[in-house]
């Protein structure tokens, strides 16, 4: 492997974070991806970002 210069290659799997089978409630979109405003102040966005240890 050495002379013919092979190496191993690994593949890291996706841990999946997201579990959609809750009983809370879900908002509906609102916003809709129409980030557009007819004046200021009428729509309000956030993020909310976290990471788990």
């Amino acid at each position: 492997m050495k002379e013919l210069e092979l190496r191993s290659r690994t593949v890291k799997k996706n841990k999946a974070t997201t579990n959609s089978k809750h009983n809370l409630p879900v908002y509906d979109n609102v916003l809709d991806r129409e980030f557009k405003a007819e004046a200021p102040n009428r729509k309000w966005v956030a993020d909310i970002t976290y990471t788990s240890i």
